[in-house]
């Protein structure tokens, strides 16, 4: 594949990058027509899979922290199965065939939802839509699943709340925050190479992030072509991590708080001069954060693509994923 191929597709991912926060404040204003029963459903599973499963596992986070006993189960439990609970949601941007795997479980739960772009109507499924429809064409997908973050915090919210979920309050200078994230990324690149972004060794933060920043991982192994980093406890970086890459260069992406906590700024005093700190900062509260941290990373991943360029439209492996990709197709 030549050079142009490559910058063309990071040229298309750029363009992508432009249009997060214009389809998060989309979603964010979207009604949410719920069912009235959602408080009624004491244990949840959540599943998704690819880019869908960081906005999965971040909404059984947060129904977890709203006192709901909830799991997020891989797509492949339900081939056999169906993960016990009262109810299920399932994310999927263009409702891929795996998602009918779960989709297909639907009369083995009180209520199954799919938070979902697609138009698509299913017998027993409540539909959560959100934009865009289509996101074709590159290996990465950030709108999508971004739109998609947005709203299941919003589900998360109304369900925690025992609302229908319409009417939702404007999040706390949330445009703002997004429209600031590119020069705030850029300023977290000063004094590293954004090529050193491939060399990343693991995200760092603190607390509920830990869990809540999960979702981050994937957009770097899709991106960058690397396996998925680790999310390390702050506390727990001096308990093997650190020992795993002291003795070498290495790059960590620190997700946090701004202000940032005493235990971040302790950072610092156990790393080398070899170590580089790529900070991630948000002062929005609770999980709307994950979405500056989210669009914040997409610029970072723009600009080590730039400095390294990988071809996003013809990835390894085109074309011989059917075998598992196409499990689930006519299932619903």
């Amino acid at each position: 594949m030549s050079e142009v191929d490559k910058s063309s597709s990071v040229a298309r991912l750029a363009e992508r990058v432009g249009c997060v926060a214009a389809e998060v404040a989309r979603a964010m204003a979207m009604p949410l027509d719920l069912p009235g029963d959602l408080a009624s459903h004491r244990r949840w599973i959540t599943t998704g899979v690819g880019a869908s499963e960081g906005p999965a596992r971040l909404l059984a986070a947060l129904l977890r922290a709203g006192g709901r006993l909830a799991d997020f189960a891989p797509i492949s439990s339900f081939a056999e199965s169906a993960p016990p609970g009262d109810a299920c949601v399932v994310v999927s941007q263009g409702l891929s065939p795996n998602a009918s795997i779960p989709l297909a479980r639907a009369g083995d739960y009180a209520r199954m939802m799919l938070v979902t772009a697609s138009r698509a109507e299913h017998r027993e499924v409540v539909a959560v839509r959100h934009g865009p429809s289509h996101e074709d064409g590159l290996l990465l997908r950030v709108v999508g699943p971004a739109a998609a973050t947005a709203t299941v915090v919003r589900l998360a919210k109304a369900i925690a709340h025992e609302t229908n979920g319409n009417g939702a309050s404007h999040p706390i200078d949330l445009d703002g925050a997004l429209g600031s994230s590119r020069a705030r990324a850029i300023a977290a690149l000063r004094d590293v190479d954004p090529a050193a972004l491939f060399d990343l060794v693991g995200i760092v933060a603190s607390g509920a992030d830990t869990a809540l920043c999960d979702g981050l991982r994937h957009k770097l192994l899709e991106g960058l072509g690397r396996g998925h980093p680790p999310v390390w406890d702050v506390c727990g970086l001096v308990h093997g991590p650190l020992q795993s890459f002291y003795e070498r260069d290495a790059v960590l992406l620190v997700v946090e708080r701004d202000p940032a906590p005493d235990l971040h700024e302790r950072l610092a005093r156990v790393l080398l001069p070899r170590h580089r700190i790529v900070r991630l900062r948000s002062r929005l509260p609770g999980a709307l954060a994950v979405l500056d941290f989210d669009l914040q990373l997409d610029h970072l991943l723009v600009e080590a693509l730039r400095a390294r360029p990988r071809d996003l439209a013809e990835w390894p492996g085109k074309g011989r994923d059917g075998a598992l990709y196409e499990l689930g197709r006519a299932r619903i």
